[in-house]
């Protein structure tokens, strides 16, 4: 078909009452609330993955040994009144939110799949849940680790204009939360973060009877650039970042004498701050 060149009479209903498919060897009471699998076909809502309520079924569908779509079963859609889970209770906090299914007339605020049954409009003083069906809410799990990889995100799909400057803070990532076993071998190398990203000047500390240490030939310092430092101690002396100041082409390393004996110094010289 192309589209219209004059005004059409498009046929309408109000879409309350629908008819569907029902799945092989599948029993639907009426009253029950109904969802469709992968197949498009109905079947009885509960907690088991890959389906989508509906609303509630307006007739029996018995097709206990019928193949798929043997019969059909009108399906209403609308606000319906539910039991409440007593393991996973909703209550009149969640009014407004989604409320998910634990079987084919309870609701629940919590369930191993997440099956949206609808929006939570109402608790009454009896104990029951008036749902709206009709709004379909889906619901976002937090990804395992490693299920989210680069062939899943697409190479170049995050950049530092999606993430926009300083979303991604030290604050955000804890100490140790992010490893080379999860990164994967080579993971990070100097090509991903640009040349110019880190430069790296290590060197050894004093000896017992000296004191400020001092690396040079870092060109093109300026203040705005940043410094990050890792080392190796073997007292308890902390060196405090505040305590290492860059100067034109050197940075210098400010501590009492013997501070630095024998620790290994990584200065890693971060690219101008924004």
């Amino acid at each position: 078909m192309s589209a219209a060149t004059q005004p059409i009479d498009t046929p309408f209903r109000t879409g309350e009452v629908i008819s569907l498919p029902v799945e092989a060897s599948t029993t639907i009471y009426t009253g029950t609330m109904v969802a469709v699998n992968a197949s498009g076909n109905a079947v009885p809502a509960e907690d088991t993955a890959s389906i989508q309520v509906i609303g509630r079924a307006d007739a029996d569908g018995l097709n206990a040994s019928g193949s798929a779509g043997d019969i059909s079963i009108p399906v209403r859609r609308g606000v319906f009144k539910f039991n409440i889970s007593t393991a996973h209770p909703v209550t009149q906090a969640d009014v407004g939110g989604v409320v998910v299914v634990e079987d084919d007339n309870t609701v629940a605020s919590t369930s191993t799949h997440s099956i949206t049954a609808g929006v939570l409009l109402e608790v009454t003083s009896d104990g029951f849940a008036w749902v709206d069906c009709r709004i379909y809410a889906e619901t976002i799990a937090t990804p395992a680790d490693g299920s989210v990889t680069t062939a899943k995100i697409g190479d170049g799909a995050v950049t530092t204009a999606k993430i926009t400057a300083k979303n991604v803070t030290t604050a955000t990532i804890n100490d140790g939360a992010v490893t080379t076993t999860q990164l994967g071998a080579a993971a990070v190398t100097g090509a991903k973060l640009d040349s110019s990203a880190l430069t790296l000047f290590a060197f050894t500390g004093a000896d017992a009877s000296g004191g400020n240490q001092v690396v040079t030939g870092v060109t093109g310092m300026v203040a705005t650039q940043r410094i990050a430092f890792i080392f190796n101690a073997t007292d308890s002396a902390v060196l405090n970042p505040a305590q290492f100041t860059p100067g034109a082409a050197q940075i210098t390393i400010l501590e009492a004498a013997g501070n630095l004996a024998s620790k290994k110094i990584i200065c890693a010289v971060l690219p101008a701050s924004a």
